[in-house]
């Protein structure tokens, strides 16, 4: 969470931001994204119910978007001295540094947690497994859907992301297959994919803070604070 995941998900939402707002410094937009974080994260009931109702339609619409551009528009692949192990390693060393993967582990269990509270007789309770596993396997599913596009992405713009910073690659993409309009979107879809992951490992990390570390010694609020 607070030693890792979340400062690489600031790191690489104001590497996009800065594209568009280069005046726009590390200190100040750590502090605003961390704002939007606690926000997210302070109501534990709500969490889900705000990422999956109202950030995430845009933010899967504009990443099949920018997918999509990239594919029909961008340049042919071309050849590379990488043997496909190299290629391999490239990509799961470096990628796009978003932690998705990571936060995937996380918004399972969150997703359980959430799909449970709200199910209220005995009955409904006995179909928990099953939802369950349906709602994580249609996240996998997403998730995988996506990083095949991405990785198509990175092949056919590979010549273009020559020294471009990990943080920028997405946004330079986008830039480079639906014109100089789409940066303050592409910057904007980035900054909520990296929202919306830290939301939840803060949220989660607070709890692990206040109930396992602390023993409730002090209120999930104040634990919040501190992990932010």
């Amino acid at each position: 969470g607070p030693f890792a995941v979340v400062p690489r998900c600031t790191i690489v939402a104001h590497g996009g931001i800065s594209l568009v707002i280069p005046e726009l410094t590390p200190a100040l937009f750590n502090a605003l994204f961390l704002i939007a974080t606690s926000f997210l994260a302070w109501k534990k009931t709500r969490i889900i119910e705000i990422i999956g109702t109202f950030l995430t339609p845009w933010l899967l619409g504009g990443v099949v978007a920018i997918i999509i551009a990239g594919i029909l528009f961008g340049p042919n692949i071309e050849n590379t001295l990488l043997t496909q192990a190299e290629a391999f390693q490239v990509g799961l060393k470096q990628g796009y540094q978003t932690m998705d993967l990571l936060a995937a582990f996380f918004f399972s269990a969150t997703t359980v947690a959430f799909i449970a509270q709200k199910l209220t007789s005995h009955e409904d309770k006995k179909n928990l497994e099953r939802l369950g596993v349906t709602s994580c396997l249609i996240g996998a599913f997403l998730l995988t859907t996506v990083y095949i596009g991405f990785v198509a992405l990175g092949a056919k713009f590979s010549t273009v992301l020559q020294g471009v910073d990990p943080e920028k690659l997405l946004v330079v993409i986008a830039q480079q297959s639906l014109g100089e309009f789409s940066l303050p979107i592409a910057a904007i879809i980035i900054c909520l994919a990296c929202l919306t992951t830290a939301a939840i490992l803060v949220s989660l990390f607070s709890d692990f803070l206040h109930k396992d570390i602390l023993q409730e010694k002090i209120s999930r609020h104040i634990a919040l604070v501190i992990t932010v």
